[in-house]
């Protein structure tokens, strides 16, 4: 992939933060495969349809241009930044939920060649906090989503807000930044009423290890692997009698349901993910100012 250095992003912010719009948008989002949320955009001028993942994992806005390797099976044609009369950086046009539009000028964002695991859309909007991302170009103060039945396509309430305070619930958690990802301390794990017996600093981030990040961009949730070992044997005591199976299970046929929890050192990650699978049926809101994430069941 292509990208702009970030001392090169320095120096363009002091143009870009004189034209920003910061109107807020509600933008619809669509799930797929059963594994993530994509939100359709306009690139370029004139502007060409592109469907990105939303991905809080990461924190480049990027696309695959013109000739890609990778990017072959996207529903949607790709950018060619050439045939764009406002390529330098470039315009890009969000639909809102009342089928608004709401521009933002010289956003800059990657321009990819060559890709691996993305393959099926058009690139990934990374919502993370670093110089060269979205919610920094635009001095947000935070965003939101809500996301419902990750399988069911026809669910209408799917949305990400940008450019909004977000609301925070009564209900909050700190969170911390690393490398533009956002952090969460997972402090205990229980199964119905029954906390599980294991030691708090597996969970905890000491040394460069080990905390747990918020990625809609995966799809499973990570635990280090003592911790998945309790969790399993505690659910297969109880799988009888109790569970909340939306946020926890999938299914992989019709007779078959898979835990949707993973062990991270098997994937060599060292810390745990909080996968959008787990964060079904929430409103979960990201505020900056106060550092705190919160998640909020929905009513329906």
């Amino acid at each position: 992939m292509n990208q702009i250095s970030e001392a090169h992003i320095s120096d363009l912010m002091v143009v870009i933060s004189n034209i920003l719009k910061k109107d807020s948008v509600e933008v619809q989002i669509y799930p797929v495969y059963g594994t993530q949320f994509l939100i359709p955009l306009k690139i370029g001028t004139p502007p060409m349809p592109q469907i990105l993942i939303m991905d809080t994992g990461s924190f480049l806005l990027w696309v695959h241009c013109g000739f890609t390797i990778g990017g072959e099976g996207s529903p949607a044609p790709l950018y060619q930044n050439a045939d764009s009369s406002s390529y330098v950086e470039d315009v890009v046009t969000f639909q809102s939920k009342n089928e608004s539009e709401e521009t933002i000028k010289r956003l800059v964002f990657g321009c990819s060649s060559i890709s691996r695991g993305v393959d099926r859309c058009s690139g990934v909007l990374g919502l993370g906090q670093r110089p060269v991302s979205l919610v920094s170009q635009q001095n947000y103060t935070g965003f939101s989503y809500c996301i419902g039945n990750i399988s069911d396509v026809n669910y209408d309430s799917n949305v990400l807000v940008l450019g909004e305070k977000p609301i925070i619930e009564e209900i909050s958690t700190p969170m911390f930044m690393v490398l533009g990802k956002y952090y969460i301390n997972l402090e205990r794990i229980s199964v119905g009423d029954k906390f599980l017996d294991i030691d708090p600093s597996i969970l905890t981030r000491i040394d460069y290890q080990g905390g747990m990040i918020v990625d809609s961009g995966a799809t499973s949730t990570y635990l280090p692997e003592i911790a998945f070992k309790k969790l399993k044997e505690e659910i297969k005591s109880v799988i009888d009698r109790e569970l909340t199976a939306e946020n926890l299970f999938y299914k992989a046929s019709n007779n078959h349901f898979c835990m949707s929890v993973k062990v991270s050192e098997k994937e060599r990650l060292p810390f745990s993910i909080l996968g959008v699978w787990a964060q079904q049926y929430f409103y979960i809101s990201f505020d900056f100012d106060s550092m705190r994430l919160s998640f909020s069941r929905q009513k329906s």
